[in-house]
């Protein structure tokens, strides 16, 4: 995205500024007691940090790609996510900068912890 459009780097870092966000939502999330008032505002915040983020890649991101992604770039770009969603953290991770140079360090050593803890019941 960055390198195919011309306002690439502000479209690119305003979808990271939503998904740090909702990142932090979730985090606090996973920290309230389902039932009381706090979890449900909680769950209404990641809900509406998600409509939005969802929205903005809908109008945003994804037309732009359409039109300058050949056939080719976008099976080469799914092959390149899948293999990279597979080695990914599975949990949220707010202090953890979203740069592929540091998701491709510490964020395989962080997706290993989160599959251990994700075979834990009650995890």
């Amino acid at each position: 995205m960055r390198r195919l459009c011309e306002d690439g780097e502000a479209l690119v870092e305003a979808a990271l500024a939503q998904e740090h966000e909702a990142k932090r939502a979730l985090n606090e999330l996973a920290r309230v007691s389902p039932g009381g008032q706090e979890f449900t505002e909680c769950v209404n915040t990641v809900a509406g940090l998600d409509r939005g983020h969802f929205s903005y890649e809908e109008t945003q991101i994804w037309p732009r790609l359409d039109d300058r992604l050949t056939a080719r770039d976008a099976a080469l770009l799914a092959r390149r996510w899948e293999t990279v969603r597979r080695r990914a953290p599975t949990r949220p991770h707010p202090h953890l900068p979203a740069r592929p140079e540091v998701l491709g360090t510490v964020g395989g050593a962080t997706a290993v912890l989160d599959r251990a803890r994700d075979r834990i019941p009650g995890r």
